[in-house]
């Protein structure tokens, strides 16, 4: 005999950047379908991690900058050339409320499939990994904050990363709320 969990949505369920596993209705789904969910999440927190991380380490005055590998990096306040490396590599403001705005909006969806399925399988492993995620998002919160320091007359900007902490400060209490539901 199987073990199941039942899931239900109606939605496609997209888990970041390796795709979607499509609507699922209201089916028992089988454990070994939970082990593959389990795998791409972590995988998806693995590339995420590895393109977020560093924004836990901005200080005061600090700029943000992504490659063309959508890992973002630091130019440190006060480096030589600052103005003319950003320029050359687009890497203006412009550029950072773009890039932080698609890459978050698909990180955001990554949260919301992981809140999904969090208490729906048997197995307690999705809260390790959401114990992962939540370090992971503390640490971005508080490059967030610093990084606001650096644009203070950039409103858009600034209500963009605002909106990125809120939604993430929505999943951190969300996730707290599951873990206590589930205890």
């Amino acid at each position: 005999m199987t073990l199941m969990a039942t899931l239900k949505t109606t939605e496609n369920i997209n888990i970041g950047p390796i795709g979607s596993i499509g609507p699922i209705g209201a089916y028992k789904i089988p454990i070994s379908f939970e082990s593959r969910l389990y795998n791409k999440l972590k995988k998806n927190y693995e590339t995420y991690n590895k393109q977020f991380s560093i924004i836990g380490d901005i200080c005061p005055g600090d700029k943000l900058a992504r490659g063309a590998n959508k890992i973002y990096y630091i130019h440190k306040k006060g480096e030589w050339f600052l103005q003319t490396k950003r320029w050359f590599t687009n890497q203006g403001r412009q550029f950072t409320f773009m890039h932080l705005d698609e890459d978050f909006t698909d990180f955001m969806k990554y949260l919301d499939t992981v809140l999904l399925f969090i208490d729906r399988p048997p197995s307690r492993r999705f809260f390790y990994l959401a114990d992962s995620i939540k370090s992971l998002v503390n640490d971005i919160m508080m490059g967030l904050y610093n990084l606001k320091s650096t644009y203070p007359n950039e409103k858009m900007l600034l209500c963009k990363i605002d909106s990125i902490i809120l939604s993430l400060i929505d999943f951190k209490n969300s996730l707290e709320e599951k873990n206590k539901s589930s205890e």
